[in-house]
C-alpha cells in the first residue's frame, strides 16, 4: 500500500526550520546564533585562535515602529538583513538576535579585523535608505563588539557582552563602535546571570512563558478577590521553573519592556477567554513611562470595560520611577481605561508617603519584608500603622504580602488591610484562576 506523507514531512520540515531560522529573515534565530558562538568558542580554544561577535542593531528602529505600518517595519528588517550579508565574509555566521539586531560570529578573527568588520557593517546598512512600500526609510546602526575567547568564556558571555556594548554605542548618538577590553569582563558569577537572562529572553521568542496564579484573598470572609500572575518557564526536560530569578539579567540588556508586553497581552488573552476572573500583572519601573506600552494596553481593552475593570496593573516600586511626572501621566491614563493600579513591594524601594500621595494608585502592597513575622515585631508594625493611616485617609486599598505563619495572618486580619497574600492564603499553581475559585470557601 502507498500512503502520501508530502503534507506531513512539510509540517514537520516546518516545525524544524522554526527552531533554527528567524521566521522572517530565514537567518539563524537566537537560540541557533548561541550555538554558532559555542562551535567558534571551542575551535577558538582548540587552535589557540581568536574571533568575534558582533552585534549590529537598528538604533532608529523604535521611531520607525511608531511611523510606519508592521509591513514596512518587516521590509526595514528584511532589508538590512539582505545588505548585512553583502558586507560579511561566506564563512561568517548571520542571526537575528533581537527585533532589531542582528548578530554575526566572526570565525578567526582578531581585534583590528572585527573593528574593520563593524565599520563595513555600518557602512553598508546606511548607506542610503532602504525601500518600502512607504518610501525610502534611513536607517541608523550602531554595533556592538566583544572578542573570544579573551572577552568571553561561554556564548551567553559573549551575547550579554556583545548587547551591552551595542546599547553603549547605540546611546553615544548612532553610527558608532563599541568594544569593551578584556579587563572590562564581568566576572565568573556574572556569567551565570548572563545565561539565566538569555535563557528567558530564548523561552520569551519560543513562548515557553506561562503564568502562575497566586490568589490574593479578602481579610474579611477570606475568599479571592483576584489573583496575581507570575511567570514561569516552561521547560520539557525539568518542568516549569519560576522566571524572577532570570529577569533582572534580561533588565539589565534592556528587555523588560518587551516581557512586560508579553505578560500583557498573556493576560488579556486569559481575561477574554474566562470572565469570571480577575488578574493582576507587574510591570517594571522602565514600562512606567513607556507610552508605547499604554498604547498597546489601550488597543486591548480602549472600549472594553468589562476586561480592563478586572485587570491590576502592578508598578514594581524597588525600580525607581526616573521620570514622576510621567508615571503620573500613565497611571491616570491606566485607570481612566478602567484598569486598578497597585504599587507593589512598599516600603522596599525608593517611593515617599509625599509621592504616595499625589500617585493615584488604588493599591498599596506592603513589601514582605514588613510582614514576615510582624506579629512578634514592634517596629515593623509601628510602619504599618503608620501607612494604613494614610491609605485609609486616601481611600487606597492594602495588600500584605507574603503571610507566611498563622500568627502573622491573625494579626494582620485586626489592623484593617484589606488583603491578604502568601503562602499560607494560597501558593501560585498553574492551576486556571476559575479552578481555584471554584474550590475556594466562597465556592
Amino acid at each position: 500500500s502507498l500512503r502520501v506523507v508530502t503534507d506531513r514531512k512539510t509540517s514537520e520540515a516546518g516545525r524544524r526550520d522554526a527552531v533554527t531560522y528567524d521566521v522572517l529573515t530565514g537567518h539563524f534565530n537566537r537560540a541557533r546564533t548561541r550555538e554558532a558562538i559555542d562551535h567558534a568558542l571551542s575551535q577558538a580554544r582548540r587552535y589557540g585562535q581568536s574571533g568575534a561577535f558582533l552585534v549590529v542593531g537598528l538604533d532608529n528602529y523604535r521611531s520607525i515602529t511608531e511611523a510606519h505600518a508592521e509591513a514596512v517595519r518587516d521590509q526595514v528588517i528584511l532589508g538590512a538583513g539582505s545588505r548585512l550579508e553583502d558586507s560579511v565574509r561566506a564563512t561568517d555566521v548571520i542571526g537575528r538576535i533581537d527585533e532589531h539586531c542582528f548578530g554575526v560570529v566572526l570565525n578567526r578573527c582578531n581585534e583590528e579585523g572585527a573593528v574593520i568588520a563593524a565599520r563595513k557593517n555600518i557602512a553598508e546598512l546606511a548607506s542610503a535608505p532602504i525601500s518600502t512600500n512607504d518610501g525610502p526609510v534611513p536607517v541608523i546602526v550602531s554595533v556592538g563588539i566583544v572578542l573570544f575567547p579573551d572577552g568571553a568564556n561561554s556564548p551567553a558571555g559573549a551575547m550579554r557582552n556583545g548587547e551591552s556594548s551595542y546599547l553603549a554605542a547605540a546611546r553615544r548618538g548612532g553610527g558608532e563602535i563599541e568594544m569593551p577590553r578584556p579587563a572590562d569582563r564581568q566576572p565568573p558569577q556574572e556569567d551565570r546571570q548572563g545565561e539565566q537572562g538569555a535563557a528567558l529572553l530564548d523561552a520569551l521568542r519560543d513562548k515557553r512563558l506561562a503564568f502562575a496564579y497566586q490568589p490574593v484573598i479578602r481579610s474579611g470572609d477570606g475568599t479571592v478577590a483576584y489573583h496575581e500572575t507570575l511567570l514561569r518557564v516552561v521547560d520539557a526536560e525539568h518542568g516549569p521553573f519560576e522566571a524572577a530569578t532570570l529577569i533582572p539579567a534580561a533588565e539589565r540588556l534592556g528587555h523588560s519592556r518587551r516581557i512586560d508586553r508579553y505578560v500583557l497581552e498573556l493576560a488579556i488573552a486569559d481575561l477574554t477567554r474566562d470572565p469570571d476572573i480577575r488578574l493582576a500583572i507587574n510591570i517594571s519601573g522602565h514600562t512606567a513611562t513607556d507610552r508605547s506600552w499604554l498604547r498597546l494596553l489601550t488597543s486591548l481593552v480602549g472600549g472594553r470595560r468589562e476586561i480592563a475593570n478586572r485587570l491590576t496593573i502592578e508598578i514594581t516600586e524597588t525600580a525607581k520611577v526616573h521620570d514622576f511626572e510621567e508615571a503620573f501621566a500613565l497611571v491616570s491614563a491606566v485607570r481612566d481605561l478602567g484598569c486598578r493600579v497597585a504599587l507593589d513591594d512598599f516600603g522596599a524601594g525608593h517611593t515617599s508617603f509625599r509621592q504616595l500621595k499625589s500617585l493615584p494608585v488604588d493599591i498599596v502592597k506592603i513589601d514582605g519584608s514588613f510582614i514576615r513575622g510582624i506579629a512578634q515585631n514592634d517596629a515593623n508594625q509601628r510602619f504599618l500603622n503608620i501607612l494604613l493611616s494614610y491609605t485609609t485617609a486616601f481611600g487606597i486599598d492594602t495588600v500584605s504580602e507574603c503571610v507566611e505563619l498563622a500568627a502573622d495572618r491573625d494579626y494582620l486580619l485586626t489592623c484593617g488591610v484589606t488583603y491578604l497574600q502568601g503562602w499560607i492564603c494560597g501558593r501560585p499553581t498553574l492551576a486556571l484562576p476559575s479552578a481555584q475559585i471554584a474550590s475556594s470557601p466562597a465556592a
